[in-house]
C-alpha cells in the first residue's frame, strides 16, 4: 500500500493529495520509531529477586523498608552501568527465590553461588566475589577441633545450599537437611546436630544479628571456595552479555572497593595518633635511660676490662686442655690415633693411642720415617710406601688396611688414612692422618670366612638340598647336591622359576601356602621361628618326577621382617611309594574286613570304640566310633572283668558271651573273641575283637533240649534226623573252644 501511495505521489506531482501522502508516510515512520523506543524502554527494565534477610548480601533497610546489602548495591551499580532499570521482588527463603527464577517470575538474582546443579538451570555472569564454605560447631564442643573430629556426627545443611551438595559428594552418612537456614542454625544451637556447613560471610553476619557470635565457632580449614555471580534466566543470553560487560567494569573500579568495604569492612589502620604518641613517649624515656645506663656501663667496663680478659684467657686455656683430654679419651675408646710426617726432616709425630697400637712406650720419641718399614709386613709396607709417594707427588689422599708388626713381634691390623699438609703458599710440606686398630675386626672376618668354608663344604656334600629365595620367589642360592636330586646344575637351577620346577598341582599348593604365610605375617602374632613343611612333586632333568619334602622358614632382618626364604629339600620318593603300597594294602584289608559277616571292632584302653568294619556299623549303628563298649550292654554283666587280662598285656584270646543292644533296640546275644593290641614298646593300647550274633542258635538249642525225644529202630533218634545227609556248621575244634560251655553242646546241621 505504501508503495502505491509513493508511486502515485511521484506520477502525479501536481496532485493535491501529494502533500497529504508525504505527511502520512512521515507520520507512519515516526510512529514506528516511537514504538521501537517504547519496546526498548520496556526491555531495559528487569525484575530483581532478593532475600528479606541474608546479610551481608541481602537485608531490609529498617527506615526505608527497601532492599539493601552487598548484592543489592552490586546489582544497582551494574544496572546503572548497563543502562537498565530495576525493580525488586522480596522473598523470605532461598528455595522460594530459586523457584521464582526457574518459573521466570523474576529476571535475575544478584548474588548466587555458582555450582554445577545451578548451572544446569540458570546462566551466570562472571563472578562478583568469592566466599568460603566451612564447618561451624558450638563453642562448648571442646572435643571438636578439626574436621576429623566430626566424622560420623550429625551435620546440618540447607537444602538448596552448596554445602548440602558438597557433603553428599563426600558421602557424609549422618546428614540433616533443612528447608531454611534458621531451621539448620537452630538444630545446631539446640544440640540436635553437632555442626553446620554454610558459607562464611552470611553465616557470621546472621550470627551477629541473632546475638549468637559467642556460641558458635569455625572448625578446620574451609571445605571449598565458591564463586558467586549474578544469576539470570537460562534463555536471556543477551541480558547475561550486557551484565557481564558491566560487571567487568565494576569489579575493576574504586566503586566496587567502596561497596565491598561498606558491607565486609576493612582493617583498622595500625598507626593511629594515639599509638604514635605513646610510642614516642616510650622511645624518649628509653633513650634517657639508655644514656644513663651507658655512662654507668662505660665506667664498669673500664674497671672490669682486665678481669674479663684474664677470665677469657683462663677459660680458653681450660677449654683447650679439656679439648685435648677429650680427644685423647675419644682416641682411646675408638682405638684411633693420629700422626704427622715432616717431609723435609722425615720426623714423625704420633698420638698416645698410636704408640699403643705399635707397642711402643709413649714417653720415648717415635722412630724416624726411615725405620717404619719394620713396623709392617713386606706386602703392607710396599702398599703404604706407594700410597705415601703418590700423595706427596699428586696430593691424592689414601686409605689402606695394613698388617702391622708390633714391638713384641706380634701381628695386628691397622686402618690408615693420610692427606697432605700445606703451608701458607699452598705447597706440600708434610702429611698427616689417622689410624685405627682393626685387629679384632680382621680376626672376626677371618673366623667368619673359615666358618663359611666349613658350611659351604657341608652344603656341597650333604644329600639334602639347601636353597634360598627372595620374597619374589626367585632363587638366590642352590647347593650343588641339586644335580644328584634333579639332574640340573647349580647354574641351571638358579635360572628356573617355581612353575618350571614342579607340577601344576604342587605349584598351586605352594602358592596357597605362601599366601597364607604372608597373611600370618601381617597379623604380627605368628611365631617368627615357625617352619612350613610341604611335600611337592618336582621335575627331574629327564622329564620324570620325584617327590620332595621341603622345610621352609623365613630369613629375617634385624627388625624380624622377612627378607628371604630358606628351604631344605629331601627326596622322599621311596617313602611315598612305600606309603602308597601301604595304602593299597590297607585298602585291601579294609575290603576283606568289610566282606566278613562277623563283627570286627577295635577299642582303646578306655574301652572306647576306635574302629569297626561294616558289619559292626550294621549292628551297632553309624555313631559307634567314640562310644564306650558298655553303652551297648544289656543288663548287668561281668564283661569288663573277663577282658581285664587283655588290657594288662596278656596274649591269650578271651572268649565270652554278652547281651548287647542292636541299633534297632533289640536285645541280642553276641559271642566275642578278644585279643590284645600292643604298640612298638609292647605296651597294651587296646583290643581287637570279633563277634557273632548267636541269639537264634541259642534259641534253637533251648527248643531242642526242651522237646520230648522219640526213639527209632535205628538207634533211638528221630528217623528224619538220620535219613537225610547233612553238613555241619561247626568243627570239632569249634566244639572244644565253644564259649558257651555251660550249655549242652550240639552241631547245627542243615539238609543237603
Amino acid at each position: 500500500m505504501f508503495t502505491e501511495i509513493f508511486m502515485m505521489s511521484h506520477l502525479n506531482p501536481d496532485n493535491k493529495n501529494t502533500t497529504r501522502c508525504y505527511k502520512f508516510v512521515l507520520f507512519f515512520f515516526l510512529a514506528q520509531i516511537v514504538f521501537a523506543n517504547m519496546t526498548m524502554a520496556q526491555n531495559q527494565r528487569i525484575i530483581v529477586g532478593v532475600l528479606e534477610n541474608w546479610p551481608p548480601q541481602y537485608m531490609t533497610d529498617p527506615k526505608t523498608k527497601e532492599p539493601t546489602g552487598f548484592a543489592v548495591d552490586v546489582i544497582r551499580e551494574t544496572a546503572r552501568l548497563s543502562g537498565l532499570d530495576i525493580s525488586y521482588e522480596v522473598f523470605k527463603e532461598w528455595p522460594v527465590l530459586n523457584q521464582a527464577l526457574r518459573e521466570k517470575k523474576i529476571d535475575v538474582i544478584p548474588n548466587m553461588g555458582i555450582i554445577e546443579e545451578r548451572e544446569n538451570l540458570f546462566k551466570f555472569t562472571i563472578p562478583v566475589e568469592t566466599t568460603k564454605i566451612s564447618f561451624f560447631v558450638r563453642k562448648t564442643s571442646n572435643d571438636i577441633n578439626s574436621e576429623k573430629d566430626l566424622t560420623g556426627r550429625a551435620i546440618s545443611v540447607v537444602e538448596t545450599n552448596k554445602g548440602r551438595f558438597l557433603m553428599e559428594e563426600r558421602g557424609w552418612g549422618n546428614l540433616k537437611i533443612y528447608q531454611s537456614f534458621d531451621e539448620a542454625l537452630m538444630s545446631v544451637v539446640s544440640g540436635i546436630s553437632d555442626g553446620i556447613v554454610y558459607p562464611d560471610p552470611p553465616f557470621m553476619n546472621i550470627l551477629e544479628q541473632y546475638g549468637l557470635s559467642d556460641r558458635i565457632k569455625v572448625v578446620g580449614e574451609p571445605l571449598l571456595e565458591i564463586k558467586r555471580a549474578i544469576a539470570v534466566q537460562s534463555d536471556h543470553s543477551d541480558l547475561v552479555n550486557k551484565l557481564n560487560d558491566a560487571v567487568k567494569v565494576l569489579v575493576a573500579s574504586a566503586k566496587y572497593q567502596e561497596i565491598y568495604s561498606r558491607w565486609y569492612g576493612k582493617p583498622a589502620p595500625f598507626w593511629t595518633v594515639k599509638l604514635v604518641a605513646v610510642i614516642m613517649g616510650i622511645s624518649i624515656s628509653i633513650i634517657g635511660l639508655a644514656l644513663l645506663a651507658w655512662r654507668y656501663y662505660s665506667v664498669m667496663k673500664l674497671n672490669k676490662s682486665l678481669l674479663v680478659q684474664t677470665q677469657k684467657r683462663n677459660i680458653a686455656e681450660k677449654a683447650l686442655h679439656e679439648s685435648r683430654e677429650d680427644l685423647m679419651e675419644s682416641q682411646r675408646i675408638a682405638h684411633v690415633g693420629s700422626w704427622r710426617l715432616d717431609i723435609k726432616s722425615n720426623q714423625v709425630v704420633w698420638s698416645e693411642e698410636l704408640y699403643k697400637m705399635y707397642g711402643f712406650d709413649h714417653a720415648l720419641p717415635p722412630p724416624p720415617y726411615t725405620e717404619h718399614q719394620k713396623l709392617f709386613t713386606p706386602e703392607s709396607w710396599d702398599r703404604l710406601s706407594a700410597a705415601l709417594n703418590n700423595t706427596i707427588d699428586k696430593g691424592i689422599p689414601f686409605e689402606l688396611e695394613l698388617e702391622t708388626v708390633r714391638e713384641d713381634g706380634s701381628h695386628g691390623w691397622m686402618w690408615v688414612h693420610g692427606q697432605t699438609l700445606l703451608n701458607a703458599k699452598g705447597e706440600i710440606v708434610g702429611l698427616r692422618g689417622a689410624a685405627q686398630d682393626i685387629t679384632d675386626r680382621k680376626r672376626a672376618e677371618a673366623s667368619l670366612e673359615e666358618s663359611q668354608k666349613i658350611y659351604r663344604i657341608i652344603a656341597e656334600n650333604m644329600a639334602d638340598i639347601i636353597t634360598t629365595m627372595d620374597m619374589n620367589l626367585r632363587f638366590t642360592y642352590v647347593s650343588p647336591s641339586i644335580i644328584r636330586l634333579r639332574g640340573f646344575t647349580v647354574e641351571e637351577a638358579l635360572e628356573q622359576t617355581i612353575d618350571q620346577i614342579m607340577t601344576p598341582d604342587s605349584f598351586q599348593l605352594l602358592a596357597d601356602a605362601f599366601e597364607e604365610e604372608l597373611r600370618l605375617e601381617e597379623t604380627a602374632t605368628a611365631d617368627p621361628d615357625r617352619t612350613l613343611i610341604l611335600e611337592l612333586e618336582e621335575y627331574k632333568k629327564d622329564g620324570s618326577t620325584i617327590w620332595v619334602e621341603n622345610k621352609a622358614s623365613f630369613i629375617r632382618d634385624k627388625d624380624q621382617k622377612p627378607i628371604g626364604i630358606l628351604i631344605v629339600s629331601r627326596d622322599i620318593s621311596k617313602r611315598r611309594r612305600a606309603e602308597e603300597e601301604l595304602k593299597d594294602i590297607s585298602s585291601h584289608q579294609e575290603t576283606l574286613l568289610s566282606a566278613i559277616p562277623d563283627i570286627v571292632v577295635e577299642v582303646d584302653n578306655d574301652k572306647i570304640y576306635t574302629w569297626a568294619n561294616q558289619s559292626g556299623y550294621d549292628f551297632f549303628g553309624d555313631d559307634l566310633i567314640g562310644k564306650e563298649a558298655s553303652c551297648y550292654f544289656e543288663g548287668e554283666q561281668d564283661t569288663y572283668k573277663s577282658v581285664k587280662p587283655i588290657f594288662k598285656g596278656e596274649e591269650d584270646v578271651v572268649h565270652l558271651e554278652s547281651w548287647q543292644r542292636r541299633k534297632d533296640g533289640e536285645k541280642r546275644l553276641l559271642a566275642w573273641w578278644c585279643k590284645v593290641l600292643k604298640d612298638k614298646t609292647g605296651r597294651a593300647q587296646g583290643a581287637l575283637s570279633t563277634a557273632r550274633d548267636i541269639t537264634d542258635q541259642v534259641k534253637m538249642q533251648e527248643q531242642f533240649f526242651a522237646k520230648p525225644k522219640k526213639w527209632s529202630p535205628w538207634g533211638g533218634w528221630p528217623a528224619e534226623w538220620l535219613t537225610t545227609t547233612t553238613t555241619c556248621s561247626a568243627s570239632s575244634s569249634d566244639l572244644r573252644r565253644s564259649p558257651w560251655k555251660k550249655r549242652p553242646q550240639m552241631i547245627l546241621c542243615r539238609k543237603i
